[in-house]
């Protein structure tokens, strides 16, 4: 899918056992290695609010000169 000639993709994640889920405008740190160095980026989560246990996801566009996201 793309947006604005950018690809677009929607992860979904799995919360470690201690999530407790999460209300509507939340947003999650997620943290990925890239060349062998930790980045660490902030993404909204787009899935309907959650309770404990429950998958979420979270939708991103293509940043072309982004480290995390091209």
């Amino acid at each position: 899918e793309t947006t604005d000639g950018e690809p677009v993709a929607t992860l979904t994640l799995e919360p470690s056992s201690g999530w407790p889920g999460h209300e509507a405008g939340q947003y999650v740190q997620v943290g990925v290695e890239v060349d062998g160095a930790r980045r660490t980026r902030c993404f909204s989560i787009s899935s309907a609010e959650s309770g404990p246990g429950d998958l979420i996801t979270i939708t991103m566009r293509a940043n072309p000169t982004g480290t995390v996201s091209k």
